[in-house]
Protein backbone atom coordinates (compact mmCIF):
# COMPACT_ATOMS: atom_id res chain seq x y z
CA UNK A 1 0.00 0.00 0.00
CA UNK A 2 1.11 3.58 -0.95
CA UNK A 3 2.93 5.03 2.03
CA UNK A 4 1.84 8.74 2.95
CA UNK A 5 3.40 11.23 5.32
CA UNK A 6 1.01 12.40 7.90
CA UNK A 7 0.89 16.11 6.81
CA UNK A 8 -1.94 16.62 4.94
CA UNK A 9 -4.25 13.84 2.83
CA UNK A 10 -7.49 15.24 0.99
CA UNK A 11 -7.93 17.41 4.37
CA UNK A 12 -8.05 21.16 4.10
CA UNK A 13 -5.12 23.40 5.56
CA UNK A 14 -5.21 27.36 5.74
CA UNK A 15 -1.86 29.40 4.82
CA UNK A 16 -1.03 32.07 7.15
CA UNK A 17 1.45 34.18 7.88
CA UNK A 18 3.07 34.01 4.08
CA UNK A 19 2.79 37.61 2.72
CA UNK A 20 2.20 36.63 -1.04
CA UNK A 21 4.04 39.41 -3.46
CA UNK A 22 1.70 41.25 -6.21
CA UNK A 23 4.23 39.55 -8.43
CA UNK A 24 7.37 38.52 -8.09
CA UNK A 25 10.27 41.23 -8.78
CA UNK A 26 13.89 39.91 -9.42
CA UNK A 27 16.67 41.76 -10.58
CA UNK A 28 17.96 40.51 -14.20
CA UNK A 29 20.24 37.49 -13.39
CA UNK A 30 19.51 37.28 -9.49
CA UNK A 31 16.93 34.34 -8.60
CA UNK A 32 15.49 34.03 -5.09
CA UNK A 33 16.08 30.50 -4.11
CA UNK A 34 12.83 28.22 -2.04
CA UNK A 35 14.52 26.94 1.39
CA UNK A 36 12.66 23.83 0.57
CA UNK A 37 15.35 22.85 -2.73
CA UNK A 38 17.93 20.41 -1.63
CA UNK A 39 21.55 21.68 -1.69
CA UNK A 40 23.27 20.71 -5.19
CA UNK A 41 20.06 21.99 -7.69
CA UNK A 42 20.55 24.18 -10.02
CA UNK A 43 18.21 26.01 -12.33
CA UNK A 44 18.34 23.82 -15.91
CA UNK A 45 14.82 25.63 -17.66
CA UNK A 46 12.55 28.36 -17.29
CA UNK A 47 10.80 31.10 -18.73
CA UNK A 48 10.00 34.50 -17.95
CA UNK A 49 8.27 35.51 -20.23
CA UNK A 50 10.07 38.79 -21.55
CA UNK A 51 8.90 38.67 -24.78
CA UNK A 52 5.61 40.26 -25.93
CA UNK A 53 3.51 38.10 -28.35
CA UNK A 54 2.97 34.36 -28.76
CA UNK A 55 4.38 32.31 -26.21
CA UNK A 56 8.37 31.00 -26.81
CA UNK A 57 7.67 28.08 -29.66
CA UNK A 58 10.70 26.58 -28.53
CA UNK A 59 9.31 26.06 -24.86
CA UNK A 60 5.78 25.34 -25.65
CA UNK A 61 3.40 23.61 -27.87
CA UNK A 62 -0.12 23.66 -28.01
CA UNK A 63 -2.44 20.65 -27.15
CA UNK A 64 -5.85 20.31 -28.87
CA UNK A 65 -6.09 16.46 -29.15
CA UNK A 66 -8.28 16.09 -26.80
CA UNK A 67 -11.00 19.29 -28.00
CA UNK A 68 -13.47 16.37 -29.75
CA UNK A 69 -13.86 14.51 -27.07
CA UNK A 70 -14.34 17.74 -24.47
CA UNK A 71 -11.20 17.05 -22.75
CA UNK A 72 -12.96 13.45 -21.44
CA UNK A 73 -14.30 15.44 -18.46
CA UNK A 74 -17.12 17.37 -19.86
CA UNK A 75 -15.38 20.71 -20.44
CA UNK A 76 -16.76 23.58 -22.08
CA UNK A 77 -14.06 25.15 -23.48
CA UNK A 78 -12.24 24.15 -27.48
CA UNK A 79 -8.28 24.68 -27.06
CA UNK A 80 -6.66 26.93 -29.49
CA UNK A 81 -4.14 27.08 -31.49
CA UNK A 82 -1.43 30.21 -32.09
CA UNK A 83 -4.29 32.28 -31.07
CA UNK A 84 -3.06 35.90 -29.41
CA UNK A 85 -6.51 35.81 -27.71
CA UNK A 86 -6.29 32.86 -25.41
CA UNK A 87 -2.46 32.53 -24.85
CA UNK A 88 -0.03 35.27 -24.92
CA UNK A 89 2.84 36.94 -23.70
CA UNK A 90 2.65 40.74 -22.57
CA UNK A 91 4.66 43.15 -19.58
CA UNK A 92 6.39 40.01 -18.49
CA UNK A 93 3.91 37.44 -17.94
CA UNK A 94 2.13 34.91 -20.04
CA UNK A 95 -1.77 35.15 -20.20
CA UNK A 96 -4.22 32.13 -20.70
CA UNK A 97 -7.54 33.62 -21.50
CA UNK A 98 -10.84 31.89 -21.47
CA UNK A 99 -13.14 33.64 -24.03
CA UNK A 100 -16.64 33.27 -24.51
CA UNK A 101 -18.15 32.19 -27.84
CA UNK A 102 -17.39 29.61 -30.70
CA UNK A 103 -13.74 29.86 -32.05
CA UNK A 104 -13.52 31.37 -35.22
CA UNK A 105 -11.33 29.15 -36.86
CA UNK A 106 -10.68 25.50 -36.37
CA UNK A 107 -7.90 24.62 -38.46
CA UNK A 108 -7.18 21.38 -36.57
CA UNK A 109 -10.27 20.21 -36.60
CA UNK A 110 -12.08 18.87 -33.30
CA UNK A 111 -14.43 21.17 -32.73
CA UNK A 112 -17.57 19.68 -30.50
CA UNK A 113 -20.01 22.80 -30.01
CA UNK A 114 -17.69 24.29 -27.34
CA UNK A 115 -19.31 28.07 -25.56
CA UNK A 116 -15.84 28.86 -25.12
CA UNK A 117 -12.06 29.28 -26.51
CA UNK A 118 -8.81 28.74 -24.30
CA UNK A 119 -5.54 27.46 -24.44
CA UNK A 120 -3.58 24.49 -23.11
CA UNK A 121 -0.12 24.57 -23.71
CA UNK A 122 2.48 21.94 -22.94
CA UNK A 123 6.44 21.55 -23.14
CA UNK A 124 6.61 17.96 -24.33
CA UNK A 125 7.88 16.27 -26.79
CA UNK A 126 10.43 18.96 -26.44
CA UNK A 127 10.87 19.20 -22.95
CA UNK A 128 10.84 16.15 -20.04
CA UNK A 129 11.66 15.68 -16.68
CA UNK A 130 12.69 12.80 -14.34
CA UNK A 131 12.26 14.88 -10.68
CA UNK A 132 13.58 17.90 -10.07
CA UNK A 133 11.96 21.38 -8.17
CA UNK A 134 9.56 23.13 -9.93
CA UNK A 135 8.08 26.38 -8.78
CA UNK A 136 5.42 28.16 -10.89
CA UNK A 137 4.36 31.95 -9.96
CA UNK A 138 0.63 32.64 -11.00
CA UNK A 139 -2.04 34.26 -10.13
CA UNK A 140 -5.81 32.28 -11.06
CA UNK A 141 -9.23 33.55 -11.83
CA UNK A 142 -11.97 32.29 -9.36
CA UNK A 143 -14.94 32.85 -10.84
CA UNK A 144 -17.86 29.82 -11.25
CA UNK A 145 -16.42 27.65 -14.01
CA UNK A 146 -13.03 28.10 -14.42
CA UNK A 147 -10.30 25.62 -13.72
CA UNK A 148 -6.79 26.73 -14.15
CA UNK A 149 -4.08 23.87 -13.74
CA UNK A 150 -0.41 23.69 -13.56
CA UNK A 151 0.42 19.25 -13.99
CA UNK A 152 3.20 17.14 -14.69
CA UNK A 153 1.70 13.84 -16.99
CA UNK A 154 3.76 10.85 -17.35
CA UNK A 155 5.03 9.51 -20.86
CA UNK A 156 6.17 5.74 -21.41
CA UNK A 157 5.71 3.62 -24.93
CA UNK A 158 2.54 1.70 -24.35
CA UNK A 159 0.83 3.00 -21.50
CA UNK A 160 -1.54 5.88 -21.11
CA UNK A 161 -3.32 7.57 -17.96
CA UNK A 162 -3.55 6.97 -14.83
CA UNK A 163 -0.82 4.36 -15.61
CA UNK A 164 2.32 6.85 -16.93
CA UNK A 165 1.66 8.86 -13.44
CA UNK A 166 0.06 13.07 -12.88
CA UNK A 167 1.41 15.03 -9.94
CA UNK A 168 -1.15 18.49 -9.70
CA UNK A 169 1.15 21.06 -8.77
CA UNK A 170 -1.85 23.45 -8.44
CA UNK A 171 -5.87 22.88 -9.12
CA UNK A 172 -8.26 25.54 -8.92
CA UNK A 173 -12.19 24.83 -9.05
CA UNK A 174 -14.14 28.14 -9.40
CA UNK A 175 -17.11 26.72 -7.75
CA UNK A 176 -14.77 26.28 -4.40
CA UNK A 177 -12.95 29.53 -4.87
CA UNK A 178 -9.55 30.03 -2.83
CA UNK A 179 -9.16 26.57 -2.41
CA UNK A 180 -5.98 24.77 -4.20
CA UNK A 181 -5.83 20.80 -4.80
CA UNK A 182 -2.63 19.38 -5.22
CA UNK A 183 -3.14 15.66 -6.36
CA UNK A 184 -0.92 12.64 -7.21
CA UNK A 185 -2.34 9.99 -9.38
CA UNK A 186 -1.23 6.51 -10.36
CA UNK A 187 -2.22 2.98 -11.86
CA UNK A 188 -3.40 2.17 -8.64
CA UNK A 189 -4.36 5.23 -7.01
CA UNK A 190 -6.85 7.74 -8.93
CA UNK A 191 -9.98 9.59 -9.25
CA UNK A 192 -11.54 7.12 -11.09
CA UNK A 193 -11.37 4.36 -8.49
CA UNK A 194 -11.77 7.22 -5.79
CA UNK A 195 -7.75 6.34 -4.11
CA UNK A 196 -6.37 9.17 -5.70
CA UNK A 197 -3.76 10.78 -3.21
CA UNK A 198 -3.48 14.65 -2.37
CA UNK A 199 -4.31 17.63 -0.29
CA UNK A 200 -6.04 20.93 0.01
CA UNK A 201 -5.01 24.31 0.76
CA UNK A 202 -6.92 27.39 1.74
CA UNK A 203 -4.82 30.24 0.26
CA UNK A 204 -7.12 33.11 0.98
CA UNK A 205 -6.20 36.07 -1.20
CA UNK A 206 -5.06 33.34 -3.98
CA UNK A 207 -7.58 35.21 -6.71
CA UNK A 208 -6.51 38.81 -6.39
CA UNK A 209 -2.49 37.74 -5.67
CA UNK A 210 0.28 35.99 -7.58
CA UNK A 211 1.55 33.13 -5.00
CA UNK A 212 4.41 30.50 -5.65
CA UNK A 213 3.49 27.19 -6.27
CA UNK A 214 6.52 24.79 -6.13
CA UNK A 215 6.98 20.53 -6.17
CA UNK A 216 10.01 18.78 -4.95
CA UNK A 217 9.92 15.45 -6.96
CA UNK A 218 12.83 12.62 -5.82
CA UNK A 219 13.67 9.32 -6.15
CA UNK A 220 11.66 8.73 -3.00
CA UNK A 221 9.29 11.37 -2.21
CA UNK A 222 7.11 13.83 -3.97
CA UNK A 223 6.39 17.43 -1.87
CA UNK A 224 4.22 19.81 -2.68
CA UNK A 225 3.97 23.65 -1.38
CA UNK A 226 2.62 26.90 -2.01
CA UNK A 227 4.94 30.01 -0.92
CA UNK A 228 7.08 27.36 0.59
CA UNK A 229 4.52 25.61 3.23
CA UNK A 230 4.36 22.34 2.32
CA UNK A 231 1.21 20.45 2.79
CA UNK A 232 1.39 17.15 1.12
CA UNK A 233 3.85 14.48 0.48
CA UNK A 234 4.16 11.44 -0.84
CA UNK A 235 7.11 8.70 -0.18
CA UNK A 236 8.01 6.11 -2.63
CA UNK A 237 6.48 2.71 -0.89
CA UNK A 238 9.03 0.44 -3.31
CA UNK A 239 6.05 -1.85 -4.80
CA UNK A 240 6.35 -0.67 -8.32
CA UNK A 241 5.32 1.12 -10.93
CA UNK A 242 1.24 0.98 -10.23
CA UNK A 243 1.91 3.23 -6.85
CA UNK A 244 5.30 4.72 -7.94
CA UNK A 245 5.56 5.17 -12.10
CA UNK A 246 7.69 8.84 -10.96
CA UNK A 247 11.18 7.09 -12.39
CA UNK A 248 9.75 7.98 -15.94
CA UNK A 249 9.52 11.32 -17.79
CA UNK A 250 6.97 13.67 -17.17
CA UNK A 251 5.88 16.93 -19.33
CA UNK A 252 4.80 19.94 -17.55
CA UNK A 253 1.16 21.38 -18.73
CA UNK A 254 -0.73 24.85 -18.25
CA UNK A 255 -3.89 24.84 -19.06
CA UNK A 256 -7.39 26.99 -17.72
CA UNK A 257 -10.52 25.14 -18.57
CA UNK A 258 -14.30 25.95 -18.40
CA UNK A 259 -16.39 23.91 -16.72
CA UNK A 260 -15.76 20.34 -16.63
CA UNK A 261 -14.77 20.26 -12.04
CA UNK A 262 -14.75 24.29 -12.25
CA UNK A 263 -18.97 24.06 -12.41
CA UNK A 264 -20.92 23.04 -15.26
CA UNK A 265 -24.22 24.43 -14.54
CA UNK A 266 -25.53 27.29 -16.93
CA UNK A 267 -27.23 29.28 -15.36
CA UNK A 268 -24.27 29.60 -12.86
CA UNK A 269 -22.30 30.66 -15.96
CA UNK A 270 -24.18 33.20 -17.34
CA UNK A 271 -23.20 35.01 -14.26
CA UNK A 272 -19.17 34.10 -14.79
CA UNK A 273 -17.90 37.08 -16.48
CA UNK A 274 -15.03 37.20 -19.87
CA UNK A 275 -12.53 36.93 -20.37
CA UNK A 276 -11.64 35.14 -17.81
CA UNK A 277 -7.31 35.03 -17.36
CA UNK A 278 -4.56 32.25 -16.27
CA UNK A 279 -1.51 34.87 -15.22
CA UNK A 280 1.76 33.20 -15.18
CA UNK A 281 4.95 35.20 -14.19
CA UNK A 282 7.73 32.78 -14.24
CA UNK A 283 8.20 29.01 -14.71
CA UNK A 284 11.43 27.78 -13.39
CA UNK A 285 12.89 24.27 -13.06
CA UNK A 286 15.66 23.19 -10.98
CA UNK A 287 17.15 20.07 -11.22
CA UNK A 288 20.10 17.96 -8.84
CA UNK A 289 23.71 18.22 -10.33
CA UNK A 290 25.88 15.72 -10.67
Amino acid sequence: MIKLVAIAVLSLITLSGCAAPSRTEVAPGAIEISPLMPQGYELSWSDEFEKNGLPDHRKWRYDTFGNKYHWWNGELQFHTRNDKRNAFVKDGMLVIQAREGAPETTPEGGYAGQAYTSARLITGPTKRWVGGFFEISARIPCNYGTWPVIWLLGVEPGKNWPDVGEIDIMEHVGQKPNIIHGTVHTGDYNHRNGKQRGARLRVPDACTSFHRYQTLWTEDKISLAVDDKVYFELENDGTGKASWPFDNPHYMILSLSIGGWGGAEWKKLQHTPFPQKFEIDYVRVFEKQP
